[in-house]
């Protein structure tokens, strides 16, 4: 486990997070059927206290491109990597645009007998790498599953409606994991992947933040220079750099041909 820095941004050491949603409630808020997964509705979007019981879905879902997922559940964060195919869309895109599909993309520290959230398996699963995204059973709330892990002989694990752990145990509710033997629920936060973009021309660092350049100037140490990337630095460098302003103009223009881009 990393470090929750607050305000949505958690750093596992080598990269930065930004929280898009929280689920927290044993509720339907989060089930397979629900709008929530395919609108830009925002929910509870101000709090972003980890402890606080209620449901929250962040701007971050429908912004922020993303090559790697990350669902947080049981003191475990279970990373996947995009393919080629989905890499660099928003949460959003992935709910809307993708259908009922398996994908080939990796989970990081996949085990047999072991979810990666801890959770103990059937002795001989042998699941995939692959995530599924908007998998819909016979009855969307029961069988259904928004984000998952392919475990095969159709069965899944994941978020979004009830889902199973092969023919041993059997979890349920997209919030979070539910077990129906100790009815113990388990909260998740779901992060995407993000970088933080300043410019640097002539030894000289400056802020695009606000699609307005802004020089910082020399960092005096590597402290400095990180705050000034958590400050000032931009999510969406192309959004920054390449969307006009009132009079049509792009913010690139303003800068040298010289101008190198720096990311943490």
């Amino acid at each position: 486990m990393g470090k929750y820095l607050g305000n949505g941004i958690y750093n596992d050491g080598n990269k930065l997070w930004r929280l898009a949603l929280r689920i927290n409630k044993n509720d339907n808020q989060f089930y397979y059927g629900n709008a929530i997964w395919i609108n830009k509705n925002l929910l509870n979007e101000n709090i972003y206290d980890l402890n606080d019981t209620s449901n929250s879905k962040y701007n971050s879902f429908n912004t922020i491109r993303t090559n790697k997922i990350m669902i947080q559940m049981n003191n475990h964060d279970v990373v996947a990597t995009l393919n080629d195919t989905l890499k660099g869309k928003t949460l959003y895109e992935l709910f809307t645009g993708v259908s009922n599909s398996v994908n080939d993309d990796t989970i990081e520290n996949m085990k047999t007998d072991i979810s990666p959230w801890g959770f103990q398996r059937n002795t001989g699963v042998i699941p995939s790498t692959n995530i599924v995204f908007n998998k819909n059973g016979s009855n969307s709330d029961s069988f259904g599953v928004r984000l998952g892990i392919v475990l095969g002989n159709g069965y899944y694990e994941g978020l979004g409606g009830f889902f199973y752990y092969y023919k041993m145990n059997y979890y349920a509710v997209s919030s979070g994991i539910q077990n129906r033997f100790t009815s113990t629920f388990y909260p998740c936060n779901v992060y995407v992947e993000y970088h933080k973009y300043l410019i640097k021309q002539n030894d000289k660092y400056y802020s695009i933040k606000d699609n307005i350049l802004t020089e910082l100037g020399i960092p005096t140490d590597a402290t400095q220079k990180e705050q000034w990337f958590n400050d000032y630095g931009v999510d969406d460098l192309k959004d920054a750099l390449l969307t006009p302003d009132e009079n049509g103009k792009k913010l690139i223009g303003s800068l040298d041909d010289k101008f190198e881009v720096r990311m943490i």
